[in-house]
């Protein structure tokens, strides 16, 4: 049978895309947290019906595809809020939700930081960043609960720096 050259040489006519790039992100992470970073890509193909090598096709390598799907977000919206400074209500109530975001960040930067640094697929930048991640989460649980403690003057009378 002859194959209409113009089909083979045309981008416009390739097969559709059926998953976008962060369905296979959501995926992969969701795997590797749920069965660890040794989660097989037929594992993640099976659940966004496609083929292991479609998804090697998108990332490149397994071990791209593992440091995307676990990297930190961006734009983090706890780091926006701090950037913007101090607004004309009250000290502790900002501080309170500057906290509660940065938590919230962490509870879902850790685990994907903890599998990075346990992948054997981890390049020494990501397990620096996974370490990194993990040290500050300690020092934002440790400010989190001394605000609380301050004395409610204090609030009223400083800024953020």
């Amino acid at each position: 049978a002859l194959v209409n050259i113009f089909i083979l040489t045309n981008p416009s006519m390739a097969r559709p895309r059926q998953i976008t790039d962060e369905q296979i992100l959501q995926t992969m992470r969701e795997c590797v947290l749920q069965h660890g970073p040794a989660v097989s890509l037929d594992r993640v193909a099976d659940l966004l019906k496609v083929t292991p090598p479609a998804l090697i096709k998108r990332f490149g390598t397994r071990r791209d595809l593992m440091i995307a799907a676990l990297r930190p977000p961006d734009g983090d919206e706890w780091l926006k809020e701090l950037k913007k400074g101090p607004d004309n209500r009250s000290l502790q109530l900002q501080l309170e939700e500057l906290m509660a975001k940065i938590s919230e960040f962490f509870t879902e930067a850790m685990p994907c930081a903890s599998a990075l640094r346990e992948s054997a697929t981890a390049e020494p930048d990501a397990t620096v960043w996974a370490l990194h991640i993990s040290a500050t989460s300690r020092h934002v649980h440790l400010i989190t609960n001394d605000i609380t403690k301050l004395p409610p003057h204090w609030m009223t009378t400083h800024s953020w720096y």
